[in-house]
């Protein structure tokens, strides 16, 4: 595994202060009966589509903390197919849902833009994934939020194609 340099560390950064940015945007743009609704066909409305982003981050800002300060940590596995259920989802406010993982995130990134170049590669043990380094990891997040961004976008009409979480 190669070493991150600046310019790739600077750009999963940029990625990463970006998506909040754009959450933002799509859910200010949305009725709050909009962000309540249910999914089509039983999937994820945008309130549970937020929430799942947002115990996400807080477990990858858990996770990566753990990275920094233990050698090669195995992390827990973690059943989030019941969050849902758990968490209660569907009754959560969908404002206080993304401002909780926007904070979440603006944690991620101040540790992340703090961090020296050779902790990037900082390692730890997923259950299902096996070896993730804090850059693998970040970029993994990277690709979530893409994801996440699209199935939002869909819930909300603004996309054909539908997707589950």
């Amino acid at each position: 595994m190669t070493t991150i340099d600046l310019q790739d560390r600077e750009e999963l950064i940029d990625q990463l202060e970006q998506f909040p940015l754009r959450l933002n945007e799509i859910v200010s743009a949305a009725s709050d009966e909009d962000l309540k609704k249910a999914g089509p066909g039983g999937s994820p409305g945008p309130v549970e589509v937020l929430a799942y982003l947002r115990d996400f981050e807080e477990l990858f800002l858990e996770r990566l903390n753990l990275m920094l300060t233990e050698d090669n940590p195995r992390f827990a596995r973690v059943e989030d197919s019941l969050w849902p259920i758990e968490r209660d989802y569907v009754n959560q406010d969908p404002l206080a849902t993304l401002h909780d993982f926007v904070e979440y995130r603006r944690r991620v990134i101040e540790v992340l833009s703090n961090l020296p170049v050779s902790d990037w590669e900082r390692s730890g043990q997923h259950p299902v994934l096996g070896t993730l380094t804090v850059r693998s990891y970040a970029e993994r997040v990277v690709e979530r939020d893409r994801e996440y961004e699209e199935q939002l976008l869909r819930v909300l009409g603004h996309r054909d194609d539908q997707a589950t979480l």
